[in-house]
């Protein structure tokens, strides 16, 4: 049974074995009974809970630390049936272009992809953007996703497939993860596949992938969150953590 992870919830779908009766939907052959499988809604703290009622998990994989611990909150799971197996890239990453690094004085390309404005913190990383040219930073800001209005100077690429998305890691410098709730995902994976470090929240799963100091750098979701990322935006050599960023991704 594949206990399985979304990154909206940070425990998503599961797919579950349920006892099958003869009043039920399994069916019987042969005088023995079969086991139907059922997949729950990618976030199950707000299902019925008579839904989860016959439900027998047997084992969990999960993909961070942090999904374990609701799928034995959720599903009673026993701690040595779970195992945890880390994200890898997209298909489209693993024939990525290969790394242009860029030499001084170019600006530091800075790429925030949110497919959801609001919970990927959009608008913590224009924010972040503005602070930091009028620090003095020479700094380019590119959104890939929906979002609403952009001040001037953002460079939008609105909703790009696969391969163009792992073009712009390639072309970037920073991946700007400043989420309210992330259990991982997939973006996180493919930026450090690509040598694209990310200042990330350390909230959900993200302090399982992004390594502070090596892959990239993490702010605590609790606090002053652009004020601590601008200090880190400044004072790190984002340039210099591509080859630990991509070290780490293997």
């Amino acid at each position: 049974t594949l206990l399985g992870h979304s990154p909206s919830s940070g425990f998503g779908s599961i797919a579950a074995h349920r006892r099958s009766h003869h009043t039920g939907s399994g069916h019987r052959r042969g005088g023995r009974r079969r086991r139907t499988t059922r997949r729950l809604p990618q976030n199950p703290r707000t299902h019925n809970p008579s839904i989860r009622r016959g439900i027998q998990v047997h084992a969990g994989l999960l993909p961070t630390l942090h999904a374990p611990h609701c799928g034995q909150a959720q599903y009673g799971v026993p701690d040595d049936q779970i195992r945890v197996s880390p994200f890898g890239p997209s298909s489209a990453q693993r024939d990525r272009p290969a790394a242009a690094v860029p030499a001084p004085p170019l600006p530091l390309r800075l790429l925030c992809v949110a497919s959801d404005w609001e919970r990927k913190g959009g608008d913590r990383a224009v924010s972040l953007w503005q602070r930091a040219c009028e620090s003095g930073l020479n700094a380019e800001l590119t959104v890939v996703g929906s979002h609403p209005a952009l001040p001037a100077g953002v460079t939008s690429r609105g909703v790009v497939d696969p391969t163009e998305l792992a073009t712009l890691m390639v072309q970037s410098d920073v991946l700007l993860e400043l989420t309210h709730a992330n259990a991982g995902g997939m973006t996180l994976t493919d930026a450090a596949h690509s040598g694209l470090p990310a200042l990330a929240t350390a909230t959900g799963g993200v302090s399982d992938i992004v390594a502070d100091g090596i892959s990239g750098r993490l702010v605590a979701e609790s606090g002053p969150v652009v004020d601590e990322a601008l200090e880190l935006l400044l004072s790190t050599e984002w340039r210099s953590l591509r080859d630990s960023t991509r070290r780490h991704a293997r």
